[in-house]
């Protein structure tokens, strides 16, 4: 089995990106989902040494929950055949960011693949309510993010959305969340504790390489539960 899950590991591993809000417009602006297929072919480099890249600076996730909606001009975004938004670049350089619910009056419903990847600067990150959707490897790699609140809508994370943000500390997940995907967040070994609201009913091995000091916090026979025992990771009530 841990021969399987390392062949799988080793299939995220390619070419990094230069900067974060390099364009990386996907095949497909319907879904957001670009060329990774599977998990086979992520741009998301995947860093596994022991030596973690320490941010110089820290922010906390009360800075997050209460930064204003950063300005519409720093998106750029692609249209779906329903008028919704795809947010497939970020243009601005604050070390916060707060999606907007819409521009130009249009819900930008889902964050595309790679948008704050590899060596985007930003720390922290408060998703819009209009957003249902977080792609592939929308934040992989990220080694300066340490703070995200997911907004009221967000019914999927991807495969891969925070694998190897190391230094990712704090994630606020919404109620309404039905996935966590394959290797979520994988190698996010600065998490130490998160909550796992009772509407997630699937858990792909997202939380594969995680510290040892991790705990899951969930409701008594939940998804979360049943996923934390055959992880062998720490599991609280609550």
């Amino acid at each position: 089995m841990k021969k399987i899950l390392m062949s799988l590991l080793l299939a995220f591993v390619l070419v990094s990106l230069t900067a974060c809000g390099s364009t990386n417009e996907p095949s497909n602006t319907e879904s957001g989902n670009g060329s990774i297929e599977n998990g086979e072919n992520s741009n998301v480099s995947t860093n596994t040494s022991d030596e973690l890249e320490t941010p110089a600076s820290t922010i906390s996730l009360e800075a997050v929950m209460n930064a204003p909606s950063s300005p519409e001009s720093d998106f750029f975004c692609d249209e779906d055949k329903d008028g919704n938004l795809v947010l497939i670049e970020y243009l601005g350089n604050d070390e916060i960011v707060s999606i907007p619910s819409s521009i130009n009056g249009k819900p930008i419903t889902i964050i595309g693949q790679l948008v704050f990847a590899n060596d985007c600067s930003v720390k922290g990150i408060k998703i819009a309510d209009s957003v249902k959707e977080i792609n592939k490897g929308a934040f992989g790699n990220n080694k300066n993010l340490q703070v995200v609140v997911c907004g009221n809508a967000v019914q999927k994370i991807a495969e891969a959305t925070f694998q190897g943000c190391s230094n990712l500390q704090t994630v606020v997940l919404n109620e309404s969340l039905n996935e966590i995907g394959k290797l979520a967040f994988a190698y996010c070994v600065g998490i130490k504790e998160i909550k796992i609201p009772q509407s997630v009913t699937e858990i792909d091995n997202s939380f594969f390489g995680s510290s040892g000091e991790l705990t899951i916090i969930g409701e008594g026979g939940s998804a979360a539960e049943q996923y934390a025992k055959e992880a062998g990771i720490n599991f609280q009530i609550g």
